[in-house]
């Protein structure tokens, strides 16, 4: 995991509104190994991606939940 999805991994949900659209996106795709959707909202980003790491956390795969 690079440095800068390592910070944003360790964020809180609160931390992670606050983020860029564009580190978001990112980490979407490396979460769920796809490309977010094309009329993507900060809110789906900032849910999805905390979701994802939270599943992350507790050693599951957010793909196969």
């Amino acid at each position: 995991m690079s440095h800068k999805l390592l910070n944003i991994a360790c964020k809180s949900m609160k931390d992670l509104t606050t983020e860029d659209i564009r580190a978001l996106k990112d980490e979407y795709q490396r979460l769920y190994g796809m490309a977010t959707p094309t009329r993507t909202s900060r809110t789906f980003l900032v849910g999805n991606v905390a979701w994802g790491l939270q599943a992350e956390s507790t050693g599951k795969n957010p793909t196969t939940l």
